[in-house]
């Protein structure tokens, strides 16, 4: 198991029995900081009236108001990387392929893996039982893609790709019958009910790894990741930055890092360079969140905000003083998951 840190340790706080001169007074330690748990958290998912965390050491926690959070699991399953929520149900996936179950998110059952490939994401459509897709898709290396319904049920597809695959929004979030998925080197496939439609890369215009996708449910679509250029030569005037799409992920275009006539980037207010590893969609438009450690390096995340998914401003890098690895809307409230939980 991973060693939690030294903040979590210092926090660990020692609880007495009524006589101090009992045999063994170390033998009993409870959780007290940070609260519930420590370990790092890599997705959050909301459905159901709750939201529901994920992260290292098969961490879950749980929350009906985004505030108040209850651990569900603590070292039982592998690392968790991605969770989702579907017409009632609850799955979560990770580190050599695990995948778990749960209609309430306080137990959860681990099935059988269908691979061995680390999946790193997953998606739910509620709309499944009518509009053909299925319930849940998730999606890991080597182009490794699961369908998932009625919560035993999974099975590996082909996703017409070796490249890794990161993210994917549900059909019922972007107006179609359909999933939009993003992955390395610059990969978007559209999952319809005839199939994996892969873009090429012409038509999406980067090969930088996309970590996040989210839709305003409209047809306006964003996506972004890995948007580090060589920060010591800027090779062009224009560096890819965030994609957004107008048209439910048919057709791209990048919102392009402007550089001034003396070098310097000028689009974003603070980070000259940042990866996005989060993003969705609520009442007050896009977030996408992420973290940089070139010119913040005692506040290293990002958090990134658009009405629209065309124009990004960057919030002030006093947000969190550790990356952001998640972001998920409900109960009108933006919740955002990351390091040292």
């Amino acid at each position: 198991m991973a060693k939690p840190p030294l903040n979590v340790v210092l926090g660990l706080m020692l609880l007495l029995g009524a006589d101090g001169s009992r045999a063994d007074p170390l033998n009993s330690w409870a959780w007290r900081f940070p609260y519930p748990q420590g370990f790092t958290l890599n997705a959050v998912a909301y459905g159901g009236g709750q939201f529901v965390a994920v992260g290292d050491n098969g961490t879950i926690i749980t929350s009906t108001d985004g505030y108040n959070w209850t651990n569900r699991s603590f070292g039982v399953f592998p690392y968790l990387r991605g969770v989702a929520y579907a017409d009632g149900e609850y799955a979560a996936v990770g580190d050599g392929g695990v995948i778990l179950v749960s209609s309430n998110a306080a137990t959860w059952t681990q099935l059988p893996s269908v691979t061995g490939n680390s999946l790193h994401g997953i998606a739910g459509d509620s709309s499944w039982r009518s509009d053909g897709l299925p319930q849940f898709l998730a999606l890991g290396d080597s182009g490794t893609a699961i369908f998932g319904s009625n919560g035993t049920n999974w099975s590996v597809v082909s996703s017409g790709t070796s490249n890794t695959l990161y993210a994917a929004v549900s059909g019922s979030n972007i107006g179609l019958p359909r999933y939009l998925i993003v992955g390395a080197a610059g990969t978007v496939i559209r999952l319809t009910t005839a199939g994996f439609i892969q873009r090429p890369e012409s038509s999406v215009g980067t090969t930088n790894n996309l970590y996040a996708v989210a839709s305003a449910g409209n047809g306006h679509v964003a996506a972004g990741g890995d948007l580090t250029p060589n920060p010591f030569a800027y090779t062009d005037y224009y560096t890819n930055a965030i994609l957004y799409s107008l048209s439910s992920g048919s057709t791209w275009t990048n919102q392009q890092w402007i550089v001034d006539e003396f070098g310097n980037p000028n689009l974003w207010y603070l980070s000259e360079f940042f990866i996005l590893n989060g993003m969705t969609y609520g009442s007050n438009g896009f977030v996408g969140v992420g973290y940089t450690g070139y010119d913040l390096e005692y506040h290293p995340a990002v958090v990134m905000t658009s009405t629209t998914g065309t124009n990004w401003t960057e919030l002030a890098s006093s947000t969190s003083e550790d990356p952001l690895n998640g972001i998920a809307y409900g109960n009108n409230l933006y919740v955002a998951v990351g390091d040292f939980g």
